[in-house]
């Protein structure tokens, strides 16, 4: 008898043990009161290390960290750490959901770092973004150089940089219109003849010295034409991959700018606004896209950070904002070309040009700003 009363209450033991287990994995605790009550957890991955994370104005954790045991409700969450710009954001915590939140804050005071010393005359970012096409006038490097933008540090590698044409004397190569194939792989330039005047264009190969190169003159519109052709059917594929929302919103598209995963894109009208559609706006499987609109600026583009955050050009500053259009931080304020500043692969530094001396050279050299 004994042993059946022991055999039966360690049965009713696990049992209870199995409920109490489903009920935690389901996302509900067990209050003071003896209520069961819906919990969910908000989970914070942040860069740089030890960024202070606050939940409702009250200090939490340093670095990455879980919120563990909160209602259903919405949580000011905010970031911070000295000398970078705070970043904070209404969270809306659902019954027994976790929910990630991947967080990169940008230092205030970023450093500049020079990565051409000669002036750069028209620099051309290329389609797969790892590279950037513009002349140099400089005596002995005349012609059209092609700088990679490797992951590692560019002056630790001399193969970064090279010449892939150089000035002759019918032909000014370090002064001319650059533009590059959707395939990354070759750079049109359109120049004159210095004796005759004439329009004359070349096709060159990017990845070494074209001492004869290929003269497409007499092609020029065709080849003008299949490059658009191209880009305009790369970008409706894209589209039509986002779904019948973002092929509406780009009806009256002036650029259209994809993410780097194409889960989002951002369009830019006519009128000069911006939206984003974005198809993951959260790493939670199973949320809405979401379309939003960005604050004006005179340029957009993607920060490659794996973070899908976007950069907003805007007179003299530079800033990196959500893809949402908010946690908007100035990382840079100077007399810039607006249409020179570019997202280094690894998403680590923007790249713009910037004369810092115009009495030594009237052309701008190209920096990189830091933003680890």
């Amino acid at each position: 008898m004994k042993r059946l009363v022991s055999a039966i209450l360690i049965v009713v033991f696990f049992l209870i043990l199995g409920y109490l287990l489903l009920i935690y994995a389901t996302g509900k605790r067990l209050t003071r009161e003896g209520n069961l009550v819906g919990i969910g957890i908000i989970q914070v991955d942040v860069t740089p290390d030890n960024s202070e994370i606050y939940l409702n104005n009250e200090l939490k954790d340093q670095g990455d960290t879980n919120l563990e045991n909160l209602k259903p409700g919405k949580y000011s969450i905010k970031v911070a750490k000295d000398s970078y710009s705070p970043w904070q954001k209404e969270i809306e915590v659902v019954e027994g959901k976790i929910t990630p939140l991947k967080i990169k804050l940008f230092p205030s005071n970023p450093s500049l770092t020079a990565a051409t010393f000669n002036g750069v005359f028209s620099p051309k970012l290329s389609p797969d973004g790892r590279k950037i096409a513009f002349g140099i006038q400089v005596e002995g490097k005349k012609g059209i150089w092609v700088l990679d933008l490797r992951d590692r540090q560019f002056f630790f590698n001399t193969n970064t940089l090279r010449q892939v044409v150089a000035d002759t004397t019918a032909i000014s190569f370090s002064n001319s219109t650059l533009s590059w194939s959707q395939d990354s792989n070759s750079v049109l330039v359109q120049s004159k003849n210095n004796t005759t005047s004439e329009p004359i264009s070349f096709l060159i190969d990017q990845s070494k010295l074209n001492t004869s190169p290929e003269n497409v003159t007499s092609r020029i519109d065709e080849l003008n034409k299949s490059w658009s052709d191209q880009v305009i059917k790369i970008n409706s594929e894209k589209l039509k991959n986002l779904g019948k929302e973002a092929q509406a919103l780009a009806a009256d598209y002036k650029e259209l700018l994809f993410a780097k995963d194409d889960s989002a894109v951002i369009v830019v009208k006519n009128d000069g606004s911006a939206v984003v559609f974005d198809t993951k706006p959260n790493p939670v499987p199973g949320v809405k896209p979401v379309t939003t609109q960005l604050p004006v600026a005179e340029k957009y583009f993607w920060f490659q950070d794996g973070t899908k955050h976007i950069v907003a050009v805007d007179k003299d500053t530079i800033s990196l904002m959500d893809t949402d259009g908010t946690n908007k931080a100035s990382v840079f304020t100077a007399d810039f070309d607006p249409d020179a500043i570019f997202s280094w692969p690894d998403g680590t530094r923007l790249i713009l040009a910037l004369n810092l001396n115009s009495r030594s050279n009237p052309l701008p050299n190209l920096y990189t700003i830091d933003l680890r």
